[in-house]
């Protein structure tokens, strides 16, 4: 990471209480949900909720610094699914059950 970068992730978060639990709470609907089929009651109740948390409210932070941190987060939920799906695996194969 560049000079840039770490000046950009040093910027506080302006998110309180209340919009991170929105965004929580749709992250979850979202890991529950096939995305195959149509959205789930909770995935369409979750992105309502954060929407009605998001309307009225200024802009404190750039789009681009929301994207980012998006980003990371989605990356850390793979990460620990990864995680979790090779320590299965790995609990399957000392079972011999593999």
């Amino acid at each position: 990471m560049d000079e840039d970068d770490a000046e950009f992730f040093e910027v506080p978060c302006s998110r309180d209480e209340e919009h991170i639990d929105a965004e929580i709470s749709l992250c979850q609907a979202l890991s529950q949900w096939d995305p195959f089929s149509n959205p789930a009651p909770e995935v369409v109740a979750a992105m309502k909720t954060l929407e009605a948390v998001l309307q009225g409210r200024s802009k404190k932070e750039p789009c681009a610094q929301a994207v980012l941190a998006r980003q990371h987060a989605i990356s850390q939920l793979a990460l620990e699914g990864c995680v979790l799906q090779a320590r299965c695996i790995n609990l399957l194969l000392s079972n011999g059950r593999v």
